[in-house]
């Protein structure tokens, strides 16, 4: 029933527990399509030498992980493809958390579970799973707004037929995945179960994890709101067509929350002038917090400042951290 994806490119220290998680799996009804997307050492050899009749490994040149997941869904032969990521892993009761969904909600188009994240790579993760799941449709957009990682590339199945209505992966830099389920979301019903079914290691060196460690130059300030992130210049795109997109107050929120989130690292990042900038940009109806934050940084821009040094002092002291 499901056919598996996951990207791959210089994970030769993880990639074998991913595999792994996968062929562990209590439902077995799956093929295992791995794309190496030009790994430069060993990962792929790995894979390779695994003695099993449902993985598979397409080679093809580096072109980045969006591209490398639109060709195992081309190569994908199953109704559903379950995406993981190279460096992550799925306890063994993944797939069947998933078909458990699907058999809830035979309309829906995207489904997913929930994951445990942790920063220790080397520790095995045990979850009591016993509990009864809480599966339900939800609004994308109202819970990305409140957790944008509600949905991830390590917990996400998405119906083949959807690919073909919406098309693949783009291949940004950053936000490659959240645009693509604000598109999928947009057009089909989504599903979700709180059931935590896999694990999202964050000292892998994932996207997010390299940018993060890589001091960038300050770029342009943020004066178009189409500029804040890919899944927002879609829903912009897409509204410049069909003019009630922006009357949803879902896609609002989801916009809006966007806009927040970069307003509270500019705050970090000590640009008051950018916050302003962002501030700007909102739509209306706004939340009470992005107002507060918008007025501090008008008002007062001291308050905001000495609030973020008392904010930064503490997470030194929980971490322990040096100054």
């Amino acid at each position: 029933m499901f056919s598996v994806v996951i990207p791959l490119y210089n994970k030769e220290k993880y990639i074998c527990r991913a595999v792994d998680s996968v062929l562990n799996q209590t439902y077995e009804q799956f093929e295992l399509i791995v794309v190496d997307d030009g790994s430069t050492d060993r990962s792929a050899e790995l894979v390779e030498n695994i003695e099993d009749d449902r993985v598979r490994v397409i080679r093809q040149d580096n072109q980045g992980e969006g591209p490398a997941r639109n060709s195992g869904v081309l190569a994908a032969s199953n109704h559903w493809v379950a995406f993981l990521d190279a460096d992550d892993a799925w306890l063994p009761d993944h797939l069947r958390e998933i078909s458990n969904i699907i058999n809830r909600f035979d309309k829906v188009a995207m489904v997913s579970t929930s994951c445990i994240e942790t920063s220790d790579s080397s520790k095995k993760v045990n979850i009591d799973n016993n509990l009864d799941a809480n599966i339900r449709v939800i609004n994308y957009f109202i819970e990305a707004a409140k957790d944008i990682g509600i949905i991830n590339s390590t917990s996400v199945a998405i119906k083949k037929e959807v690919f073909e209505e919406v098309g693949g992966f783009s291949n940004f830099r950053a936000g490659t995945d959240l645009e693509y389920w604000a598109r999928v979301a947009l057009r089909y019903s989504v599903a979700k179960s709180n059931r935590i079914t896999c694990c999202y290691y964050r000292d892998t060196g994932g996207v997010m994890e390299e940018l993060s460690r890589v001091s960038q130059p300050a770029g342009p300030m943020i004066q178009r709101l189409k500029d804040l992130s890919p899944s927002v210049s879609y829903l912009l795109a897409v509204a410049n067509q069909q003019s009630h997109i922006l009357k949803r107050q879902d896609v609002v929120t989801y916009i809006n929350s966007r806009l927040y989130s970069a307003m509270r690292q500019s705050v970090y990042d000590k640009n008051i002038e950018e916050i302003r900038s962002l501030y700007a940009l909102r739509l209306k109806p706004s939340s009470l917090n992005m107002h507060l934050l918008g007025s501090a940084a008008r008002l007062h821009p001291a308050v905001l400042l000495s609030a973020r040094h008392v904010s930064l002092k503490f997470k030194r002291l929980i971490n322990k951290q040096p100054e």
